[in-house]
């Protein structure tokens, strides 16, 4: 289910695979156990001998915004969508699971603010990619909210790797590394999630058809970003989408009552 590294201590928080087999292998309580463990190990990010040339700051920095933007919001709607469903499902632990989820991805937007904020780069209040996935995000229930939640997910593991190899920077790989790592448990997260909603065709075909498109329009606005990091609009789809079918047998692998 949710390995543990075994070189980190018993309080480091749990390693995850995004493989089917372990999806069926753990609740939500136990994602509340690795959502609280989680939060109390941050990443501390130096900036000791940090430098990115006026070329990278120049390619990284627009995604950069972008996804920080992306990361940062109150969760209002996603916690009043929970709590419908944890009454629904009777899954009362849903909400708390939720509430560490929301303030994981603000952490998220933290880091990169504090990586922005070192180079004087200021905050974007709107991004037009953001407004976009947040506006499908609310068209209807959760369901439809976590499929969107999850595709932007899979979409920044291409992103942040992309990120990672796109300049020499210490400080911003550290911080890409992290949210791998957090990135993909959100992806299992939501994935187990969307297993509670009856399984059709027609919603996978709606997922095919919705990572085709984001993925398009991630690639449009922040294709400096994925060329520098030695990724291909190929490598970048094939990725994305490979990522939504293991998503897709995720939730299909998991038998809830």
């Amino acid at each position: 289910m949710l390995r543990k590294n075994p070189e980190n201590s018993q309080d480091r928080p749990k390693q995850i695979r995004l493989e089917y087999a372990y999806a069926s292998q753990f609740t939500y309580a136990d994602w509340l156990d690795y959502f609280k463990k989680n939060d109390r190990q941050r990443l501390e990010i130096s900036f000791a001998g940090d430098i990115l040339t006026a070329r990278e700051q120049k390619i990284i920095f627009p995604s950069v915004c972008y996804f920080q933007r992306g990361e940062r919001s109150n969760g209002m709607h996603l916690l009043n969508a929970a709590d419908c469903f944890a009454r629904s499902s009777s899954q009362a632990v849903y909400k708390d699971c939720i509430r560490y989820f929301v303030k994981e991805e603000n952490v998220h937007s933290a880091y990169l603010k504090t990586y922005m904020e070192h180079y004087h780069v200021r905050e974007k209040n709107v991004v037009i990619l953001d407004s976009i996935f947040r506006y499908l995000r609310k068209l209807f229930g959760l369901r439809c909210e976590v499929m969107v939640l999850v595709t932007a997910e899979m979409i920044a593991l291409s992103y942040y790797d992309a990120l990672m190899h796109a300049s020499g920077s210490k400080a911003l790989k550290s911080i890409c590394r992290q949210m791998l790592q957090d990135e993909t448990a959100h992806i299992l997260f939501q994935s187990y999630t969307l297993s509670y909603f009856p399984k059709s065709i027609w919603m996978d075909f709606f997922r095919i058809i919705l990572m085709e498109a984001a993925s398009a329009a991630v690639w449009a606005a922040c294709h400096k970003v994925f060329l520098a990091g030695g990724w291909t609009l190929k490598r970048f789809l094939r990725a994305n989408l490979g990522c939504l079918k293991r998503s897709i047998a995720l939730s299909n692998a998991v038998s809830v009552s």
